[in-house]
């Protein structure tokens, strides 16, 4: 148990009983409870954690899970409170107690850099959508987009420091560059959001000596949109295009984009030469990752990402029903969506149905997700 300043009351407290109480004495306020420390079996705890008490935690646990588990919890609090005020047409807001305590991890990230940098690393898009009952696609992504964004400018100076700071002229394969590697792009990543975003982007592209950083740019200039993103994205297409590996990583943030057009540029590059409809890999990294992914585009309410799937399964239930199978997931889980959506996924599912020579694998799955 921690007090706020993070003293530590008692290492362990075992919970043998229903209801059971614990009396602490001789202590200013009620101690914060770090639960499930080291605990080795999965469990889903739902406990109601106020926000002072993950800031206690996020900031002074001397248990590496307990304060990433703060920080998640943190993140999936104020994003909820964001959809809702999304949903009402309020205006976003995010605390300023929240950026505060990334200041505090950010700044004190060499006492452990993994951990620092697993901490300030916002959740993708699915991973908070899992929180919610009802999937709110657009909801979400302006909330995201929004604390990104917020974070990225109140800790700008901050970010900026550390990524100058971190300094690795020679591409070594040690667990301490691994970490300051990620440290350093994590940041990369927050300023991209910034004014500062595009010179720096392009210049860390350009002195890129491994793939990790060469990737981390090019990931983060096509999320951004940033001005120098279709430049970078052609070098690295002229580099690698004979790699098919590779050229997976660059189909897969194609399919990510955030631009309004991001279908019609997928459409366009499945007749990109290095792209091989036959390729399981090449699907799975265009077309899987488009509707795996991107939340708000796969899921547009006009329904025209389900119909550009289910296009893509009648051609695959043919030529590889087994890869068919796999890419149907995201059109089989409507029921976590809102009713206008489930009726256009359920259409979806229908029209494959109806197939002719319908494969047992979709069958199966769509049978059952119909019933």
């Amino acid at each position: 148990m921690l007090q706020h300043n993070g003293e530590l009351l008692s290492d362990v407290l075992n919970v043998t009983e229903k209801d059971q109480v614990f009396e602490f004495h001789g202590i200013y306020g009620r101690p914060i409870p770090a639960l499930l420390c080291d605990f080795s079996a999965p469990v889903k705890l739902d406990y109601d954690y106020k926000t002072e008490q993950l800031l206690g935690l996020l900031k002074f646990a001397d248990n590496q899970f307990i304060r990433w588990d703060a920080a998640q919890m943190l993140f999936a609090q104020e994003l909820r409170r964001n959809v809702v005020r999304f949903q009402q047409g309020e205006p976003l807001e995010i605390s300023p107690e929240i950026l505060t305590a990334l200041s505090y991890v950010l700044n004190h990230y060499e006492k452990d850099i993994e951990l620092a940098t697993l901490i300030l690393t916002l959740p993708k898009e699915m991973e908070f959508a899992e929180g919610f009952k009802t999937i709110d696609p657009d909801g979400i992504s302006a909330a995201r987009a929004f604390m990104q964004a917020q974070i990225a400018e109140s800790l700008k100076d901050d970010f900026l420091r550390v990524y100058t700071h971190i300094r690795l002229d020679d591409y070594q394969v040690t667990q301490q560059d691994i970490a300051l590697r990620a440290m350093r792009n994590l940041c990369l990543t927050y300023l991209a959001y910034t004014n500062l975003g595009n010179n720096l982007v392009q210049k860390h592209y350009n002195n890129a000596n491994n793939m990790t950083d060469t990737l981390a740019a090019l990931s983060v200039a096509t999320k951004a949109a940033l001005s120098c993103r279709d430049v970078l994205l052609a070098d690295f297409e002229q580099k690698w295009q004979q790699d098919g590996l590779v050229m997976d990583k660059w189909f897969a943030l194609q399919a990510t984009r955030p631009d309004e057009n991001v279908l019609e540029i997928i459409q366009l590059l499945m007749d990109h030469p290095s792209f091989n409809f036959n390729n399981p890999n090449r699907l799975r990294s265009l077309v899987g990752s488009f509707a795996n992914h991107n939340l708000k585009a796969f899921h547009n309410v006009s329904g025209s990402g389900y119909r550009f799937l289910t296009d893509v399964l009648i051609r695959l239930n043919e030529s590889n029903p087994q890869v068919a199978a796999r890419l149907i997931e995201p059109l089989i889980r409507f029921s976590r969506f809102d009713a206008q959506r489930q009726t256009l996924m359920k259409r979806a599912l229908e029209r494959l149905s109806v197939v002719e020579n319908l494969s047992k694998d979709l069958f199966e799955k769509i049978e059952k997700a119909l019933q």
